[in-house]
């Protein structure tokens, strides 16, 4: 169990960096209406939908 929770932290603490980064790196940048917008909003989408992925495979690693 401790194994797991170590790889919660982990993942958590990496995927909450990337997405300072990325958030806070697009967000510089001056938008011209929906469509400049359209590509951040999917990158959001795939960032968090990959860190969900990346946790459930993490965590359903059976525990030694």
């Amino acid at each position: 169990m401790t194994l797991q929770i170590g790889n919660l932290i982990s993942v958590v603490l990496v995927w909450a960096l990337v997405a300072y980064i990325f958030v806070f790196g697009f967000a510089q940048m001056k938008w011209s209406g929906w469509e400049g917008a359209l590509p951040w909003l999917c990158g959001v989408v795939a960032l968090f939908t990959s860190a969900g992925f990346t946790t459930k495979w993490l965590m359903a690693k059976p525990v030694l």
